[in-house]
């Protein structure tokens, strides 16, 4: 299933992904789409292909080879899995908190370091999102908040105006 993902002004400028392919580029950010929460998909060349470059002759995995050999993704796999890790997935997308969680493994060299990562990335989303008050996430404190400011009268509209 594809997702919404953004793109920085950056990666333009970034002189590493300019000694890409221009298409490999453009492949490399359809990968965002397609991958999960945590930045990873399954290896199936093919499909990705179709899902990303229909109409276009190139070869997906070769493309797929260019990315590992430049340390943009990395390829593994887990039991009979084929599996992909967009390396810096997580330091520069924010997946939609309500976005289900990946249920594929990460790499094994990686387990720790993305797992806690992508916590703390999550924690400071939702404290941003608190404090700005956007957060739809009800947490104990969100709520906690929410009845002490209604008790002393604080809420918005005619509520808050007892």
């Amino acid at each position: 299933m594809g997702r919404i993902r953004s793109i920085k002004p950056e990666f333009f400028l970034d002189e590493e992904l300019a000694t890409l392919s221009p298409l490999c580029r453009l492949f490399f950010i359809g990968l965002w789409t397609l991958a999960d929460r945590e930045g990873r998909l399954e290896d199936r060349p093919r499909r990705i292909q179709v899902q990303i470059l229909p109409y276009d002759g190139e070869d997906a995995d070769r493309m797929l080879e260019e990315l590992a050999a430049g340390g943009f993704i990395t390829r593994y796999s887990v039991g009979n899995l084929r599996l992909i890790q967009i390396r810096t997935f997580i330091k520069h997308q924010r997946p939609n908190p309500r976005e289900k969680a990946s249920e594929l493994p990460p790499p094994p060299e990686t387990t720790v370091e993305t797992d806690v990562t992508h916590r703390e990335n999550q924690d400071n989303h939702n404290a941003d999102a608190c404090k700005s008050g956007s957060s739809r996430v009800a947490t104990r404190e969100n709520l906690d908040l929410t009845r002490e400011n209604l008790d002393r009268g604080e809420g918005k509209g005619r509520e808050g105006n007892k």
